[in-house]
């Protein structure tokens, strides 16, 4: 089997989804953080990051750093 196509998958996956890159926010302290489509990509693979003890969600593309 070829597994070489599987080796960018989430970074593919964050272009398709996030072309533009994204904004993440806490709940607790409603803190903000915006993501490039390769942050997104790693996010993907490793997780998303924590805030306060929690993981951040994502909030709106709109305005986000790749556009």
């Amino acid at each position: 089997m070829d597994f070489s196509k599987l080796a960018n998958l989430q970074r593919n996956i964050a272009a398709d989804v996030w072309p533009n890159g994204a904004f993440l926010e806490c709940d607790e302290c409603r803190s903000k953080r915006a993501a490039t489509t390769e942050d997104c990509g790693r996010y993907l693979k490793h997780g998303w990051p924590m805030c306060c003890g929690q993981t951040m969600k994502l909030t709106s593309n709109s305005g986000a750093p790749n556009a």
